[in-house]
């Protein structure tokens, strides 16, 4: 994760729950955090059998007016993230001839959504680079899937919200709001992810 430290609610959860999880920092859009956490994990482990792609951030915005900024942190995390540490564990996997690579998406890939365009294209974008890899490395026993959820109660639902930087002024603005509002009430019903 970005920012492990013993107060975070994955750590409390697993002393809780007595679970033998050991966190590293990890950050998707820094190649040497990304290198750094897959080496402490092989030269501990000796495989790797499974990666979880769950990196993702969800800023919502018009299409029109959304700043580059926030353009350029939904793709760097959802997607150019993902496919950098997937790139960085495949020559493990691969030398192993085995491997399940797992690219959590969202149904938003599959259907736009008005203030999502960004988010939504970032998903699809990696459906379709999954889609390619799969067949590009089921000849060295690896595979890849692609979960798209719904609306869940995670942090992504919770953190959900225009950034600073989104004009007060948008013509869009009232619709930008409104769906604000309509995503987090959502999230707050939304199905538990234990599911």
């Amino acid at each position: 994760m970005r920012n492990p430290d013993d107060n975070c609610s994955l750590a409390r959860t697993a002393a809780d729950e007595n679970l033998s999880i050991k966190l590293l920092k990890l950050d998707v859009t820094d190649k040497s955090s990304i290198q750094k956490a897959v080496d402490v994990i092989f030269q501990n482990e000796g495989c790797l059998d499974v990666l979880i792609n769950n990196a993702g951030i969800h800023i919502p915005g018009a299409l029109e007016d959304m700043p580059d900024s926030d353009i350029h942190r939904v793709m760097n995390t959802n997607f150019f993230g993902v496919l950098n540490v997937t790139r960085t564990v495949l020559p493990i996997m691969r030398k192993q001839q085995s491997g399940r690579i797992i690219m959590v998406s969202s149904i938003g890939a599959m259907i736009g959504r008005a203030n999502d365009s960004i988010y939504c294209a970032s998903k699809s974008a990696l459906e379709a680079a999954a889609e390619a890899l799969r067949y590009e490395v089921a000849r060295f026993g690896i595979s890849v899937s692609v979960i798209e959820p719904g609306v869940f109660q995670t942090e992504i639902g919770r953190k959900y919200d225009v950034s600073s930087e989104y004009p007060q002024d948008s013509p869009y603005r009232q619709l930008v709001d409104y769906r604000v509002n309509l995503v987090k009430k959502s999230c707050q019903t939304g199905d538990d992810p234990q599911r």
